[in-house]
């Protein structure tokens, strides 16, 4: 079976890694898969380095082997009129044997089910981010009378909350989860003496995009509590996070040196590691790997 994940957004994401994740454990099952990410961005540059990470073949057999089963990351631009942009994916494989894309947005599916149209063969999954609600606009509809769809959700939840066609086919409900014996030990810092702190605590605070509203909460709380702890320090992290107008907010508050803005960063992970407390801001699957990231890792 050959299998696409197209995904158009350039920066790095819960939903981004979703796939890239979904396309590792594919792969290492033996499926033909390519993931087609925007030219230079940051998704095509994450999920290169997801490509080449060994997958394990018993899923959450802690003595299953582990193989190595890349998967294709290949440079692929939405951009532009949505037909001719199926037009170029249609033609970007010399032989046109997909089975099946996988797409989240409209506009994804709207190209994804017209490429396979143009091809004559192929159908379109298309999955819903955790805690979202699927509503199907004109582009959706369009994509779905092109081509054969079926919807994917991360919870029932999800699928109750959905606005599905009347001859969809019955959904798919994919629960998001994380391999615990892929995380970094947590290091573990010396117990207070005397009612002290020992060195800094770090709260560590996973953003997005949508989040600066609540990302200005976690702000104003550190503001609230350094004069009583000036142990502790807020680390902001995911696309977006170093933005002007949250750094603003962090001087007008008078902490912007407790403060640090990271943009989107690869060693995630090692950072929730060192904090003490975790507050994710953000939404949808991003939201939902940071408190599985926060929870394998013991935070």
């Amino acid at each position: 079976m050959r299998i696409l994940f197209l995904h158009c957004a350039r920066e790095w994401s819960g939903t981004a890694r979703t796939f890239a994740v979904a396309a590792r454990g594919l792969a290492a099952r033996g499926y033909n898969v390519t993931f087609l990410a925007e030219p230079d961005s940051i998704v095509e540059q994450s999920a290169s380095r997801i490509a080449s990470v060994a997958s394990r073949l018993g899923g959450g057999d802690p003595v299953a082997p582990r193989d190595v089963a890349p998967f294709d990351v290949m440079q692929f631009s939405c951009d532009g009129f949505w037909l001719r942009a199926a037009w170029r994916l249609r033609h970007s494989f010399r032989r046109w044997d997909i089975d099946v894309v996988f797409v989240h947005t409209e506009r994804e599916h709207l190209i994804a089910a017209t490429a396979c149209w143009l091809g004559r063969k192929g159908s379109v999954m298309r999955r819903t981010p955790s805690g979202c609600q699927l509503m199907m606009g004109l582009e959706g509809k369009v994509g779905s009378w092109f081509r054969a769809t079926s919807y994917l959700f991360a919870s029932d939840n999800d699928v109750r909350m959905a606005s599905l066609p009347r001859r969809a086919p019955k959904p798919t409900v994919a629960l998001l989860g994380v391999d615990v014996s892929r995380y970094p030990d947590r290091s573990r810092m010396p117990a207070p003496k005397n009612g002290e702190p020992a060195g800094l605590r770090y709260i560590i605070c996973v953003y997005d995009p949508t989040s600066r509203g609540r990302a200005a909460t976690a702000i104003r709380t550190v503001s609230m509590l350094a004069p009583r702890h000036p142990y502790l320090r807020l680390i902001i992290f995911g696309a977006g996070s170093d933005s002007e107008d949250l750094r603003m907010q962090a001087a007008a508050l008078g902490v912007l040196e407790l403060v640090s803005f990271l943009g989107e960063r690869d060693d995630h992970l090692t950072l929730m590691r060192d904090a003490e407390l975790g507050w994710v801001v953000a939404e949808a699957d991003t939201a939902a790997f940071g408190i599985l990231d926060l929870m394998a890792l013991g935070v």
